[in-house]
């Protein structure tokens, strides 16, 4: 079966024949928080959520399906928290949703602060995931890494709040396009970016130097695969058996 994916939004024409479509909606992940002071960690930006529903020609508006892709959220400047990523969706919020993660908090001062929430998601008769949870920035010690992005295997990982390893510093993303979180910082750095798809991003981390600002989520996706329905004439021959 035909599938196609889209990483910006768009008015998806549906071809003729085509009666119903498996739709699958990656929400953006959230950017991480920015820090300023010496000693302070922002927390990780949250993974956006999965959605999957089958859409039939009910949903089908003028023979047309409406994509809105959800862009990444932007990482926080110095001392500002992370923005949340954004929503991807087809038609309307009702039909089927997957939101973006929140952003992970700043950090301005000597004291932890707080990653970002997973995205949800909905879908009417479907099947849904949330993103992972930001990491929490531990002062003088390591900043948030993203939550793991949601997909069609099951809800995003979330990453540690203090990490006894780098493999705990981020949350992993589903093997099914959801992306992994961003790692966390443990050196005066800027926040690193999510992983498509989904994935958030880290929080800035300072323990000299200037402020330091977070890394971006990954961006949304949509997936839609179809079919059409072929049918081949079957032609049956009867048999005279009036000599029989």
């Amino acid at each position: 079966m035909p599938v196609l994916l889209f990483t910006t939004s768009t008015i998806w024409t549906v071809p003729a024949g085509v009666t119903s479509v498996i739709a699958e909606c990656w929400g953006g992940g959230g950017g991480g928080g920015g820090v300023t002071s010496p000693g302070t960690a922002a927390g990780g930006g949250g993974g956006g959520g999965y959605a999957r529903r089958i859409l039939t020609t009910a949903n089908f508006i003028g023979g047309q399906l409406s994509l809105a892709v959800g862009g990444g959220g932007s990482g926080g400047g110095n001392g500002l928290n992370g923005n949340i990523g954004g929503d991807t969706y087809i038609n309307d919020i009702n039909t089927i949703i997957a939101n973006g993660g929140g952003g992970g908090s700043a950090s301005t001062s000597n004291i932890n602060s707080q990653g970002g929430f997973g995205g949800f998601a909905g879908a009417p008769g479907g099947v849904f995931y949330a993103g992972g949870t930001g990491g929490q920035g531990i002062a003088n010690n390591w900043s948030g890494g993203g939550g793991g992005g949601a997909g069609s295997t099951g809800t995003g990982g979330s990453a540690s709040p203090n990490p006894i390893n780098i493999n705990q510093s981020f949350g992993l993303g589903t093997s099914e396009l959801g992306g992994n979180g961003a790692i966390g910082r443990n050196s005066s750095n800027n926040g690193t970016i999510g992983f498509n798809y989904g994935g958030g991003g880290s929080g800035g981390f300072r323990n000299s130097g200037g402020g330091r600002t977070g890394g971006a989520g990954a961006p949304g996706l949509i997936r839609l695969t179809f079919g059409t329905l072929t049918s081949t004439p079957i032609f049956i021959q009867w048999i005279d058996d009036s000599d029989y």
